[in-house]
């Protein structure tokens, strides 16, 4: 009788350990990384990561920015917009230009051209 006790005893507390334990699988409800976990492929919610990503990315352009120079290519003064391909850095400002041959000849003399304007 008392190995039916101890059986019944043992499948009881196997019995409530199964439906107390937590899934060891489940991942937080917005994939937030857990230090030291290893990410699964497939199990990353892009959109989240995106999202970090580009807070990131905005908190160094924020603290990196340089300031603009103006609108006016220093070279052939013709007017630039602050997406300009051709661009660079000088004496902490950032320059763009109309073209490649414009912001070559700023690179050979750089000094000609910004106290000329």
């Amino acid at each position: 009788m008392s190995t039916i006790k101890n059986l019944t005893l043992i499948a009881m507390i196997a019995m409530a350990m199964m439906t107390s334990c937590k899934d060891k699988n489940a991942k937080p409800a917005d994939n937030q990384d857990i230090p030291g976990q290893i990410v699964q492929p497939g199990s990353i919610n892009p959109q989240s990561v995106a999202g970090r990503l580009e807070q990131a990315t905005s908190a160094v352009a924020a603290q990196t920015a340089v300031p603009w120079a103006g609108n006016i290519d220093p070279v052939c003064s013709m007017k630039i917009d602050r997406d300009a391909e051709d661009t660079l850095q000088y004496q902490g400002k950032m320059y763009g230009f109309c073209s490649e041959s414009c912001k070559e000849s700023f690179q050979e003399n750089p000094q000609k051209w910004v106290t000329s304007k």
